[in-house]
């Protein structure tokens, strides 16, 4: 990988654990970013949009809920030993809609991990 100016796109599935008798979430976000590459490391951030059907607990109700988020991602990626690095994904998005169980706001969420860059050579 040379420096200089990226353009990706990200889909990243999560799968969250059940609450109750609501069974396990699902979590699909769909990103397209522009960022910078450089030997070692690199970093993208742009808009995103979700699509989610979750287990969720409010105040007193505990239930399913499900809709459309459009929001914001960032990822950086660091590279310390060849191939072998780090990765991390953040996620900004706005839950939306009527709910008994949880009011609309803001959602995050950050994930990091182990990452093995693929190379043609």
């Amino acid at each position: 990988m040379t420096s200089g100016f990226v353009f990706a796109a990200h889909e990243t599935i999560s799968i969250l654990p059940p609450t109750h008798m609501d069974g396990p979430g699902v979590y699909e976000e769909t990103s397209v970013a522009i960022g910078y590459a450089a030997e070692t490391r690199n970093f993208s951030v742009g808009p995103s949009l979700s699509v989610y059907s979750i287990p969720a607990c409010g105040a007193t109700l505990c239930g399913r809920v499900a809709g459309v988020a459009p929001g914001g991602h960032a990822q950086v990626n660091a590279y310390f030993y060849g191939r072998l690095g780090i990765s991390v994904n953040g996620t900004l998005s706005w839950i939306g809609g009527r709910s008994y169980v949880l009011p609309g706001g803001v959602v995050a969420m950050v994930v990091a991990g182990p990452v093995f860059r693929w190379s043609p050579e």
